[in-house]
């Protein structure tokens, strides 16, 4: 199947098919050589490790709740390890901060653990935390998908 590359600003204007069906994960590359570079391990937790998400090896893969927010990445070295999640741009919807908090909250012990959400940009990737993306959301804009889905467009 080929993909439409979207204009810059364009993609998130699509409806939630075409933005599927079109999705290429250049912040998956870019996250892993960032890796590379830092001297990271890495293992992808993809659930759906299908680029087809409609045709996901495992049923029903978005009915099953939280696990559905597993990170995408357990990235780890000899001082620490991380649970990442991988973000294409400065967009964060609001139910996927539910569940990445939730996910911290139930599976990570900051003394052993972390969680860090990356933003994988162009010219740079930037990890935060869940609470700096909590602290961001005053200074953030409130906005919403075609569908309904409300998501936070964070200064970063």
């Amino acid at each position: 199947m080929e993909k439409k590359i979207s204009p810059k600003g364009e993609h998130n204007k699509l409806n939630y098919d075409e933005r599927i069906k079109n999705y290429v994960d250049f912040s998956e590359q870019r996250f892993e050589e960032y890796c590379n570079r830092h001297k990271y391990f890495y293992r992808k937790l993809h659930l759906n490790q299908s680029d087809d998400i409609f045709n996901c090896p495992i049923p029903h893969w978005n009915r099953l709740g939280l696990l559905t927010s597993m990170p995408d990445y357990f990235v780890y070295n000899d001082r620490e390890q991380i649970f990442v999640e991988v973000k294409a741009s400065n967009k964060i919807k609001t139910k996927d901060l539910k569940s990445y908090i939730a996910w911290e909250k139930m599976f990570c012990d900051p003394k052993y653990t972390k969680y860090r959400i990356a933003f994988c940009f162009n010219d740079k990737i930037v990890m935060k935390t869940t609470d700096q993306i909590l602290e961001l959301l005053p200074q953030s804009k409130l906005s919403s998908y075609h569908e309904g889905n409300k998501y936070y467009i964070l200064p970063i």
